[in-house]
């Protein structure tokens, strides 16, 4: 992205945008008569893929075109977290796909043309924006009350908007979406410990001790959580220790939770001793 930026910095009438890795939400609805995907769709894990999709037909004109490579032929997955492994889908899975977003192949394009011989095939297809999106079956875990999974892309991708948005210097956006995410995966130690260090950078001392009660009510054993407390008593000694909330998770989560795997508040470079 920065060497794309720098590139084309000469060219007042190209812009490079970096986007969430979740959607568009910078661009409005019917923003561009054409989306071009190259080498993108087949890193992509499969939820990630029709997520764009959405999107995808939420900025395009009505009867605007997506040109996109992706191999079409016989199904191959890798595993969720895999973003360089190749995927690619039979031609009816990604006929369904574009249908249920109210896309399909342009007559032009030839989608019976599959790759069987060639996975790596850099062959373009030409779709177009044919209708509404179908209602949704959604088991997204950000429309449920009380979800019963919490997927961990799901969590890596909220996780890493935050971190972007504070990069960006955009606190609050990354609070409120650590804030969200944690509300509805109350067990994830690791957007907790996000959320309590972008809280302590921001100097919103009083919610970033909330939150490291909720912590080591849920995690008892761990160390760094009561260590961390103790930084923030005694830098706001008026942060009277309140009684530690009572949480229906707490019960399900022991100690060992906490033990295995987990980073401390220098996540995102942030260390205890800068408060």
């Amino acid at each position: 992205i920065a060497q794309s930026k720098q590139w084309l910095a000469d060219f007042p009438h190209i812009h490079t945008y970096e986007t969430s890795g979740v959607d568009l939400l910078e661009f409005p609805h019917s923003s561009f008569a054409l989306v071009y995907s190259y080498v993108t769709f087949q890193h992509m894990p499969r939820p990630v893929f029709e997520r764009y999709l959405r999107e995808i037909h939420r900025v395009l004109t009505p009867n605007g075109y997506l040109v996109f490579q992706l191999p079409i032929g016989h199904f191959q997955d890798v595993p969720l977290e895999d973003t360089i492994g190749i995927r690619s889908y039979s031609n009816q899975e990604i006929e369904e796909s574009l249908r249920r977003n109210g896309l399909g192949f342009h007559p032009s394009s030839d989608p019976e043309f599959t790759e069987l011989s060639d996975p790596h095939s850099h062959r373009f297809r030409l779709a177009q924006k044919i209708g509404p999106i179908s209602p949704p079956v959604s088991m997204d875990w950000n429309e449920l009350k009380q979800p019963h999974f919490v997927s961990e892309l799901d969590n890596h991708l909220y996780a890493m908007y935050a971190d972007n948005c504070a990069c960006a210097g955009n606190y609050q956006e990354g609070i409120q979406t650590l804030q969200i995410l944690v509300n509805k995966n109350p067990a994830n130690l690791e957007g907790r410990l996000r959320l309590a260090a972008l809280l302590i950078e921001t100097g919103q001392l009083p919610k970033a001790f909330v939150t490291m009660e909720e912590i080591i009510t849920l995690h008892p054993g761990y160390e760094e959580g009561h260590r961390t407390l103790r930084q923030l008593l005694e830098k706001c000694p008026n942060l009277n220790p309140s009684r530690i909330p009572s949480l229906s998770t707490t019960s399900q989560h022991s100690s060992a939770d906490a033990s295995q795997g987990t980073p401390a508040l220098a996540n995102r470079e942030y260390s205890t001793t800068k408060i």
